[in-house]
């Protein structure tokens, strides 16, 4: 009954059950039944996430097994000690259980158990990025289950598979394995299986960038979450479903999913520190995409306290967490705040890498590469992903081919783009890249001293810019940012014009801003060859490197259009609005915003914490009002033909006139609120400082 129970995951009434078993062997002095009912306890403790409690039974479980010679029972009790240490990410002394585990299994011939313990060995060499291990494990655990037409072991491998080709990113293989046992798992009423097999569908499709389809599969994982009590997939659940609504540019549903996935890991019983903190950190993400950057402040903050209290500075995401607050504190134009969390990252820095070893588990999920892999290519990204991460100055880190490599020298640049100000590149810089990068050439990159191509900005008087287009291209460009996100050397995709012999054409297109235009990241493939371009309209690559200097932050950049409204803020005299002529870029690279005296300067004496936002504020409300209204106007118009239709009979014969008048009202009033979502989402945002007139 008990594990009748713990197949349905209600693991509260299977410890009831187990409990009673316990009991009973006890009082008759049934030593096996004694260490299956503690090994069975632990299971169950493991599946309420009290890890604790669920070594402790295990540990006695297997140590009455082997004092009383019972093979079998040795070898489940190492199985389910394996599965609680791999919880735990304790990843080598979970190894080293499964492998007894599998031995004892194979000595006496248990075909199930050696089964079950090759795909535990293949999932524990998942963790720790040994992929080609994992499938090959994993691999023959499905055979040896096939073979015995062992169902669970079938479903279990399956699964084992999908996780190892998502980390890979083979997606296409992800779903051919998870959806196999998706299937079984729900054949057998495996309903834990069912909410991961779902849930890994819904990774596997979003990383094709197939949103739509993945929400459905996270929904699911969800539901069977919350009807078997998992906190942990609750939680997961709801992070995944806010990520993908984030992709979609949905920022309001992914606010609410990852203020329910906060809610769940604080509900839990044992605190889960670094999830709190990752959460508050997705938080932060969603707040700045709705451009709320006081309340990204605070979710950082709070991240960033949380892995204080509990990890002390040296913990990698400390120095991840001061990053973040100094790109909001620089949107913010805050430079005090901005310079102390930068000084207080590199510190961090020096203690981390003097100390800390590499998460290899942390990288292969949240990077999709491995230090450890030895496939050069995957370990090139990796350090370098990780470098960035722990040095906020340097903006990227990105591998190249040496192109003039000969057999006593190194395979592969290391480029490294410092932002320093007008400082150079920091000693600190040098001696940690000198540290991570011995097997590397390394070059620097002064992003303030190196030259800036021009960046043509004038258009042809012929036509003013459509703005409508530019806005729906950059709709389209948040809804496929996936394509960029793993591309080392793109710092920011707009909505532009092409540029052609230095003059921009009236022929739209998506503008991908990049370091080191012309050579190709390791491990990427020429950007102007993309196996499926959505757009419909050409990708211009073009070197630009961009500081956060708005409410948004990450790859995707709002473009600063020419010929649209700009003003100060936070005056809304019609006086300080104008237009923004074009773009200034001066010998040292400091680019400039230009228009008129009235639009920029808000008095005869200049404030310099006057902040410039586009658009105007005044235009942003008279154009929010004059869409409100017509919303408005619409809905009366809408209701007050319906309410003569009710009053009329459908066989009236001027019934199917209102009727007709009404569909078109309700299309008009459809189109309308779609206008004013866009206008509401097309707040003021600061572009810039006032500097001379």
């Amino acid at each position: 009954m008990g594990d009748t129970l713990f197949s349905l995951a209600d693991y509260q009434k299977a410890i009831d059950c187990y409990e009673k078993s316990l009991k009973i062997s006890t009082e008759i002095g049934e030593r096996s039944g004694i260490a299956r009912s503690n090994g069975s306890l632990g299971k169950a403790y493991r599946g309420l996430g009290e890890y604790q409690k669920a070594m402790d039974y295990t540990k006695k479980g297997l140590q009455i097994s082997t004092e009383i010679g019972n093979l079998s029972g040795m070898a489940i009790n190492n199985r389910i000690l394996g599965n609680v240490h791999l919880s735990l990410k304790n990843y080598q002394e979970a190894m080293y259980h499964y492998e007894a585990a599998l031995q004892i299994s194979t000595n006496i011939g248990d075909r199930s158990e050696i089964a079950t313990n090759n795909g535990n060995l293949g999932n524990a060499y998942h963790r720790l990025g040994e992929y080609q291990k994992a499938v090959d494990f994993s691999t023959k655990g499905l055979q040896i289950s096939t073979e015995i037409t062992y169902r669970s072991g079938i479903a279990s491998n399956n699964a084992n598979l999908g996780d190892a080709y998502l980390s890979l990113g083979e997606y296409e293989k992800v779903i051919e394995y998870t959806k196999e046992s998706l299937k079984i798992n729900a054949e057998i009423g495996d309903r834990s299986g069912i909410a991961s097999s779902s849930s890994n569908l819904g990774k596997a499709y979003g990383g094709l960038g197939k949103y739509q389809k993945a929400i459905p599969f996270y929904e699911k994982s969800l539901q069977v979450s919350l009807e078997i009590c998992d906190l942990s997939g609750i939680t997961n659940s709801y992070s995944n479903l806010g990520k993908c609504f984030i992709e979609e540019g949905r920022y309001d549903e992914a606010l609410y999913y990852y203020q329910q996935a906060l809610k769940s890991i604080k509900d839990q019983s044992v605190p889960k520190h670094i999830d709190t903190a990752a959460c508050y950190d997705d938080l932060g993400a969603v707040y700045i995409r709705l451009r709320e950057q006081d309340k990204a402040a605070v979710c950082y903050k709070k991240a960033l306290e949380i892995r204080q209290d509990n990890f002390e500075d040296k913990h990698d995401d400390a120095a991840v967490s001061y990053k973040k607050l100094m790109s909001v504190y620089r949107g913010k134009d805050e430079v005090e705040e901005g310079r102390a969390d930068n000084q207080m990252a590199m510190e961090i820095q020096k203690k981390q890498l003097s100390s800390e070893p590499y998460d290899h588990e942390d990288l292969a999920q949240n990077k999709d590469f491995d230090c450890k892999n030895s496939n050069p290519i995957v370990k090139a990204r990796s350090l370098a992903l990780r470098f960035t991460d722990i040095n906020p100055l340097c903006v990227r880190a990105i591998p190249y081919e040496n192109p003039n490599k000969a057999a006593q020298q190194k395979s592969y640049i290391m480029s490294l783009y410092v932002d320093n100000g007008s400082n150079g590149v920091p000693e600190d810089i040098k001696k940690a890249a000198n540290d991570m990068f011995a097997d590397y050439e390394i070059e620097y990159v002064d992003l303030q001293r190196r030259p800036i191509p021009q960046i043509v900005t004038h258009l042809p008087a012929s036509k003013k810019v459509n703005e409508k287009d530019l806005r729906d291209l950059s709709t389209m460009i948040e809804k496929n940012l996936h394509i960029f996100e793993n591309r080392l050397n793109v710092t920011a995709v707009q909505a532009s014009y092409k540029i052609v012999h230095s003059n921009k054409r009236d022929i739209p297109c998506v503008t991908v801003f990049v370091l080191g235009k012309g050579n190709i990241p390791v491990g990427e493939t020429d950007l102007k060859k993309l196996d499926e371009n959505p757009f419909d309209v050409d990708l211009d690559v073009v070197e630009g490197y961009f500081q956060p200097c708005s409410n948004n932050s990450g790859s995707y950049a709002f473009p600063l259009l020419g010929g649209v409204g700009i003003g100060i803020d936070p005056s809304e005299d019609a006086c300080h609005v104008g237009t923004l002529g074009g773009f200034l870029e001066d010998e040292n690279g400091k680019r400039y915003l230009l228009s008129c005296e009235h639009v920029l300067n808000p008095g005869e004496i200049v404030n310099p914490d006057i902040k410039i936002v586009q658009p105007a504020e005044i235009d942003y409300k008279i154009a929010l009002k004059n869409v409100s209204s017509t919303v408005d106007e619409l809905t009366n118009t809408l209701k007050k033909q319906k309410a003569r239709m009710g009053e009329m009979e459908s066989t009236d014969q001027d019934y199917g006139r209102y009727e007709r008048r009404a569909t078109k009202t309700q299309k008009a009033l459809e189109k309308w609120t779609e206008e004013k979502s866009e206008v509401e989402n097309s707040k003021p945002r600061s572009i810039g400082k006032y500097y001379h007139g």
